[in-house]
């Protein structure tokens, strides 16, 4: 026993070295002496046989094997804290009124609302735990049984066999203006990807909208006085609803902003799905699966 959780200890002393970048700085978030910090990482590398750290000029350089092996011990660590923080819920029965939830931000602001509301008043109890992140994010996050499902678009041949998909929402593809913008005026059959050339175009970084015609708009040469990086699409309505530029998104997006067109233009890009995805291997909370009822049904 006394084993097994100095084994732990080790590898937590290890993860926070890498993520502070020196023993000195591990040791004052692990508030223990820096002795101890360098004896787990010592004791660490005789047992597996592997150098994790090389000194140089007084800096503290992670070898490539202990990049990898950092990645496998936050996983681990990941499961271990969530284990033992929702532990009491557990035993008391309350996580099954709790939904854990990753997703796109489009989803989280603009399409589970309106499902998160049906579940409040079928359950009046329930608590969600919401996770705004990427695609490969909330995979670790099924993986560790963090939450209980995610929602991205995707492909089954790019996910682990162990998660499966399905389907839950097509977008259609739109493109957003200022209300006084000159292609207000066009009718939307006639907008093509050429017409669009004439003008400036936001490219919203991560976007799903963008990421599925990004072929398209290149091979197109559109101008983008504009590019954001990671950002969301609140930020780039911002820069359109000044007249600026225009972009590509679902057309479920232009509803929230009145000074904001949103034409619809399907032939302009193939058609995206959003998916449910799910550990095939984890158990989820009672309200969880109300939720996904709820959602599929739609």
């Amino acid at each position: 026993h006394g084993d097994k959780k100095n084994k732990l200890q080790q590898i937590r002393g290890f993860c926070t070295v890498m993520e502070e970048g020196s023993i000195l700085q591990a040791s004052k978030k692990m508030r223990t002496a820096q002795s101890n910090v360098s004896l787990q990482i010592s004791s660490l590398e005789k047992t597996l046989e592997i150098l994790l750290f090389k000194r140089e000029n007084q800096r503290l350089l992670p070898t490539p094997e202990a990049k990898r092996f950092y990645k496998v011990c936050k996983k681990a660590l990941n499961e271990v804290d969530f284990l033992f923080e929702n532990a009491g819920a557990t035993i008391k029965q309350d996580y099954n009124n709790i939904i854990r939830i990753s997703a796109h931000s489009y989803m989280l602001s603009h399409i589970l609302p309106p499902h998160f509301k049906k579940m409040i008043e079928l359950n009046p109890k329930v608590k969600f735990e919401l996770h705004h992140s990427g695609l490969d994010e909330a995979l670790d996050m099924l993986e560790t049984g963090i939450i209980d499902f995610a929602i991205f678009p995707t492909k089954k041949e790019d996910l682990p066999q162990s998660i499966e998909m399905k389907e839950f929402y097509k977008c259609k593809f739109g493109i957003g203006m200022h209300k006084n913008h000159p292609l207000v005026k066009v009718k939307e059959k006639d907008i093509t990807w050429d017409l669009l050339s004439q003008y400036d175009f936001i490219t919203l970084g991560r976007g799903a909208t963008v990421q599925n015609a990004k072929s398209i708009i290149e091979s197109y040469g559109i101008n983008s006085r504009f590019k954001l990086y990671n950002g969301t699409w609140e930020i780039g309505a911002g820069i359109i609803k000044e007249g600026l530029t225009i972009s590509g998104a679902d057309t479920l997006y232009g509803k929230s902003h009145k000074d904001m067109i949103m034409k619809k233009c399907p032939h302009l890009a193939p058609n995206y799905k959003f998916h449910i995805l799910q550990n095939k291997q984890s158990i989820i909370s009672k309200s969880a699966e109300q939720l996904l009822d709820i959602m599929l049904l739609q």
